[in-house]
């Protein structure tokens, strides 16, 4: 039986030692100033002629940059009205 959900080993996001070790990782492989190239060429990526590189690239550039928006989600009922709320009352044993 597959469980879903819970604690686990390996479950949720990584913890910040990771990710900082990570970051130091990058860090030595771009080391002697190829960072900037790099961000440089993810700039003129995005002058690519090629929709799909151009497109990608302006998203990573532009999430980056400003952050990326705030994913909203409207709940509705049908037709976009109120959800309809029903209260049940609880039983009561006989005394």
């Amino acid at each position: 039986m597959a469980t879903h959900g819970g604690k686990r080993a390996g479950a949720g996001r990584k913890s910040r030692g990771v990710e900082r070790t990570l970051a130091a990782q990058l860090e030595k492989c771009t080391a002697n100033g190829e960072q900037e190239d790099i961000i440089r060429m993810l700039v003129d990526d995005s002058r690519h002629p090629s929709f799909r590189i151009r497109h990608e690239s302006r998203k990573l550039l532009l999430a980056y940059l400003h952050g990326k928006p705030v994913d909203r989600i409207e709940v509705g009922g049908e037709g976009g009205g109120p959800i309809p709320i029903t209260i049940i009352e609880p039983v009561k044993p006989d005394a």
